[in-house]
């Protein structure tokens, strides 16, 4: 995809949330892998690669309370979260995804900050 095509599709209000992330990480990628929980880059990559772009997915957003990481100061002003699950050797793995795209002037990539297994919080009663 080029860069022109890119930018409109992770601007675009119409196209599905997974599919911006996907493309825009397939692009150009950066991921604070030493941050304490975050799963290795190999296997963001191959989430990345293993997202059906044609599903729905919401994802909480919020304005970012940072300018850390590469892109930080030129990213986008708010800040993506949500859940989904992929296959790994035939095992199914929960995560959650936090991360931002960039840069506000040229759309073209994510930079990650979280992408970590997901726990699901039982219930007490």
């Amino acid at each position: 995809m080029d860069r022109v095509d890119l930018r409109k599709l992770i601007e675009s209000d119409k196209e599905p949330f997974l599919k911006k992330v996907k493309c825009a990480g397939l692009n150009e990628l950066v991921y604070w892998e030493n941050r304490t929980g975050n799963l290795p880059r190999e296997l963001l990559e191959k989430y990345l690669n293993a997202i059906d772009d044609t599903k729905k997915t919401y994802p909480e957003l919020s304005a970012r309370k940072s300018v850390g990481g590469k892109y930080g100061k030129t990213g986008f002003e708010w800040v993506f979260k949500f859940t989904d699950s992929f296959l790994i050797m035939g095992n199914k793995v929960d995560v959650y995804v936090k991360g931002f795209f960039f840069e506000k002037r040229d759309p073209r990539g994510i930079e990650i900050q979280s992408f970590k297994k997901s726990v699901i919080l039982k219930r007490v009663k």
